[in-house]
């Protein structure tokens, strides 16, 4: 009785560790996906307003200096793609929400797991994993260029381990150096 109930316990940490290896694989690559279609919204936002700016000279100074005389096409136009980057900005905030949240179940996980997920695994505490997302994590991938669709995936595990190891020198380093400072303080410099 008891080897059955371990064997359903592994049975279910099994499936358990399997749903969330594909649900952050998935939320990992419609993040990115997301940040890609909002990138490109943004830039045809920019290329139809230098497009206005060059070829129809009167349109875009009505945009800004007297928007009530502009043409009212290309107003629509230009609001329309403004409002849809504006959604697709939300929804890829969302997403990257959905993938921090499950980025902290990762590294939460079981050292198995995260070696299943991350190639190795780390240790973390509750507060070194918030600042490390907080700080490294938004930074890398709020504001880059992201690589072709099917390396999405690998190319974010990638990114996430050089991160996460650079992140923990950072913290080592900063131990080592507190404690040479407190050796010399004690000693009197």
């Amino acid at each position: 009785m008891a080897e059955q109930a371990l064997e359903k316990s592994r049975t279910d940490d099994a499936l358990q560790e399997t749903l969330l290896e594909r649900d952050f694989k998935n939320v990992c690559k419609a993040f990115m996906a997301l940040r890609e279609f909002e990138g490109e919204l943004f830039q045809l936002e920019e290329d139809y307003d230098e497009s206005v700016k060059y070829y129809d000279t009167a349109t875009w100074i009505n945009f800004t200096e007297n928007p009530e005389r502009a043409d009212l096409l290309s107003k629509k136009t230009l609001t329309g793609i403004r409002y849809a980057a504006s959604r697709m900005e939300d929804a890829s905030n969302i997403a990257f929400d959905n993938l921090t949240r499950l980025l902290k179940k990762a590294l939460s996980s079981s050292q198995r797991m995260q070696k299943r997920i991350f190639g190795r695994a780390y240790t973390l505490s509750k507060a070194e994993m918030n600042d490390f997302i907080e700080h490294e994590l938004e930074d890398q991938f709020l504001e880059e260029d992201f690589p072709e669709h099917g390396e999405w995936y690998d190319y974010f595990i990638m990114a996430i381990n050089e991160r996460l190891e650079s992140y923990l020198n950072q913290e080592e380093e900063s131990f080592v150096r507190i404690a040479n400072w407190k050796r010399a303080f004690k000693k009197g410099f």
